[in-house]
């Protein structure tokens, strides 16, 4: 119990300064604003924003902390790549459904109330899919809790859950009070420091979004449970692929005051279709039931290439663009070629994902090491 009182007081302390300039209105300066105000996000938009947050957050998955994983497990064990279950097959077929329908949403240039409904369809057929899973029996992937988790275990069943309802109003209600002033000072930084606004937004505001979910992949890995870490991170972007992507025009709407559909502009149109393309070849990465390390070090250097070339013409929106959509063909063409080569794999994803049946033979081709 002490032991999760502290974790409390640490989260509930890296909160309040956020939340006291937030109720004082006082401010400091912009970068000084834009940092409390993301550590408050962490414990616990503008329209021409909206996408470009979005599209870091996805991005920011699979091509930072999905490597992250499989270094820190190469670092912890000396082991070279991190193994999924048949189980994930669930997770990175909806992933694959999910990607491909995002190519739809590209190809029209707008978010509209359609996709909403066959996002958050396809959500929910993610959702009754894992019901259907037997449980894991591997009892040391699926072992005791880690970090704060582990600590809120300790205590009674009605008292966890009572803890888990004042923690996840307080965490909402945070997020409600800080999360404009966030935006605002993001935009307020650029201006002062002569950064693009884009990619702030782009950027720090998904790490502030993200940090909680990979500090506690991070912790599954150190504790040697990779598989568990891994697993979440993708059920995580399906998460964001869908209800993240679908809930833009609805809220969209709401600001209006009136249905409509989110436009894409040119700039966001071709971020959009990058985040796709990585996601697809992500999904090609993973019809091995493995993320190696060679294949981390690929997904964190054309990520690494896409955040140098933003900067790099970051004054120059049309080279941008055009930078942009090279990148994501690149990726379309590297994920189409594993998936010829893998085209068995692919079938058996889709009967044991999808269809519920049992995969084919398990002599299937391996990708080169």
């Amino acid at each position: 119990m002490r032991r999760f009182a502290i974790y409390v007081a640490v989260a509930v302390g890296v909160t309040l300064p956020g939340l006291v300039l937030r109720i004082s209105g006082l401010r400091i300066n912009p970068p000084a604003d834009m940092a409390l105000f993301a550590l408050a996000i962490l414990g616990s938009e503008y329209v021409q924003f909206a996408a470009a947050n979005m599209t870091g957050a996805n991005r920011l998955l699979i091509g930072l902390a999905w490597p992250l994983i499989v270094l820190l497990f190469w670092w912890r064990s000396g082991r070279r790549a991190v193994q999924l279950r048949w189980e994930n097959a669930v997770e990175i077929s909806f992933l694959a459904l999910a990607s491909l329908y995002s190519f739809v949403i590209t190809l029209k240039g707008q978010i509209d109330l359609t996709d909403l409904v066959v996002l958050v369809g396809l959500f929910a057929a993610y959702l009754w899919r894992l019901s259907k899973l037997p449980h894991a029996a591997n009892g040391e992937e699926e072992g005791a809790e880690v970090g704060p988790a582990a600590a809120l275990a300790t205590l009674p069943v009605a008292r966890q859950w009572t803890v888990i309802a004042i923690l996840a109003v307080v965490a909402a209600a945070i997020i409600l009070a800080v999360a404009e002033p966030f935006a605002e000072s993001l935009v307020a930084t650029g201006t002062v420091l002569g950064i693009n606004k884009f990619l702030l937004i782009q950027w720090i505001s998904p790490l502030a979004g993200e940090a909680p979910e990979i500090i506690i992949t991070i912790l599954f890995t150190l504790s040697l449970r990779p598989t568990a870490a891994l697993g979440a991170l993708i059920s995580d972007k399906i998460n964001q692929w869908t209800l993240l992507v679908g809930g833009i025009p609805l809220f969209y709407s709401i600001g209006l005051g009136r249905i409509g559909a989110f436009p894409l502009d040119a700039r966001q149109h071709e971020e959009f279709f990058l985040t796709a393309a990585q996601s697809l070849f992500a999904v090609a990465l993973l019809l091995t039931l493995r993320l190696s390390l060679r294949s981390a070090l690929v997904l964190l250097g054309l990520f690494s290439s896409q955040l140098a070339l933003g900067f790099l013409f970051r004054d120059d929106e049309g080279r941008t663009i055009q930078a942009l959509t090279a990148v994501a063909w690149l990726y379309i063409v590297a994920a189409v070629v594993l998936f010829l080569w893998q085209r068995t794999m692919l079938i058996n994803y889709v009967r044991v994902g999808l269809l519920n049946r049992a995969r084919l033979s398990p002599n299937t081709e391996r990708i080169p090491e």
